[in-house]
């Protein structure tokens, strides 16, 4: 049975929603590393 062309758009709009989300969770971990980082060097 071929997946109606419907769900094969409801699958993939959901891997770009999981894609984004993921990515935009990297960035906010990219950015509380940079300020980690950046109240450490102010300690020093």
């Amino acid at each position: 049975m071929h997946p109606t062309i419907q769900e094969a758009s409801k699958r993939t709009l959901v891997g770009e929603k999981q894609d984004t989300s993921h990515r935009h969770r990297q960035r906010q971990i990219r950015k509380a590393d940079r300020q980690h980082t950046r109240e450490r060097k102010r300690q020093k």
